[in-house]
C-alpha cells in the first residue's frame, strides 16, 4: 500500500540524526553511510530473526550496533532501544499511499467487498500507520489483523486460516508483496494470492503477480466482474 523502503529509510535517517546531534552516537561517519551499513545489517539478520534464532530485541540491537561499529561509530547506552523509539515514532509521519491506491480501495468499497489487513509487528505502530494512510476510511477496523494481537504471525498459514475463520469469508483473495512471507503461506491455507512485485522474471511462480498499482486495480475488478 506505500513504500515501505522509502519510509523505513527516511525516519532511520531521522532518528539516526537525532541521536547523534543529542550525543548519544559518537564517530565520523555521515547519516548515509550509516543507513547503508544499517540496511545490510537489517537483511543480514533477519533470516536469524524470522527463524527464530534472534527474538525481536536481540534483532534490532544487533542490526544498530554493529552497523555503528562497521562505521567506527559507537552508542554510548550500549543498546538500541532509543533509536527504536525514534524510529517507531517517525516512520507514521512517512507513510503515503501509492498513487493509484485510493482509487482502488475506493473501488473495492463502492462494489461492496469486504476487505482487510493482515499484517505483522507491534499493534500500536501498526495502527499509527493505518491512521496516517487514512485506511479506515475504507477499511473497518474489525478486519484489521494484527499479529502483536494474535497467537501467530505471518508466514504460519495459522494465521490466514484464523483470519478467514473470524470473517467468514468464502473465497479469500490475499495480495503482498513478499513472496515468503505473503504469498506462500497464503496458498499454503487454500487462500487465492496475487503477488505485488518488482521481479519482472519468476520461475515456479504459481498464481498471478502484476507490477504496478494499475494492473492490480484491473486484476481486482476482473475478480469481481
Amino acid at each position: 500500500m506505500y513504500d515501505y523502503e522509502r519510509v523505513f529509510r527516511l525516519a532511520a535517517l531521522q532518528s539516526f540524526a537525532e541521536l547523534w546531534k543529542k550525543g548519544d552516537i559518537t564517530g565520523g561517519a555521515s547519516a548515509e553511510q550509516w543507513f547503508r551499513r544499517f540496511k545490510a545489517c537489517c537483511d543480514r539478520f533477519w533470516g536469524e530473526y524470522e527463524n527464530g534464532k534472534l527474538s525481536r530485541s536481540a534483532y534490532q540491537k544487533k542490526r544498530f550496533l554493529l552497523s555503528l561499529k562497521e562505521c567506527g561509530m559507537l552508542s554510548v547506552s550500549g543498546d538500541a532501544s532509543s533509536f527504536e523509539q525514534l524510529l517507531r515514532h517517525y516512520i507514521p509521519s512517512y507513510c503515503v499511499l501509492f498513487a493509484g491506491m485510493e482509487g482502488l480501495l475506493q473501488a473495492l468499497k463502492d462494489h461492496q467487498i469486504l476487505t482487510g489487513i493482515i499484517t505483522n509487528g507491534e499493534e500500536e505502530l501498526q495502527k499509527k500507520k493505518i491512521k496516517a494512510l487514512s485506511l479506515d476510511d475504507w477499511i473497518s477496523t474489525e478486519t484489521v489483523f494484527i499479529s502483536g494481537t494474535m497467537p501467530f504471525e505471518k508466514p504460519d498459514p495459522q494465521v490466514f486460516y484464523l483470519v478467514q475463520k473470524q470473517t467468514g469469508c468464502k473465497h479469500p483473495l490475499y495480495v503482498g508483496d513478499t513472496w515468503l512471507l505473503d504469498i506462500m503461506p497464503a496458498q499454503n491455507a487454500g487462500w487465492d494470492a496475487i503477488w505485488m512485485t518488482t521481479q519482472s522474471e519468476n520461475t515456479g511462480i504459481v498464481g498471478h503477480a502484476v507490477f504496478s498499482i494499475c494492473q492490480l486495480h484491473k486484476l481486482l475488478i476482473s475478480y469481481i466482474e
